[in-house]
């Protein structure tokens, strides 16, 4: 997954098993815990993933994770 964009990532997932249809979309939110600061909360990847036990989705799970901590160590 690296290099590409999270939709890749997304279709990616769903090819390896559809079930994890029911644990998508991951939606972040965003919210303003006192002026000028912002809270950004959401579930890891490798954590919703754990839930339907198939070692596919957990190696993309943590290429997930992996590109969001970059991501957020960016911001």
């Amino acid at each position: 997954m690296e290099g590409r964009g999270s939709q890749a990532g997304g279709i990616d997932t769903l090819v390896a098993n559809t079930d994890v249809t029911s644990l998508l979309p991951c939606n972040p939110v965003i919210r303003e815990v006192a002026p000028g600061k912002i809270s950004l909360e959401f579930v890891k990847p490798t954590a919703m993933m754990q839930i339907l036990g198939d070692a596919k989705l957990a190696g993309l799970a943590r290429e997930a994770d992996a590109m969001i901590e970059r991501a957020l160590g960016n911001a």
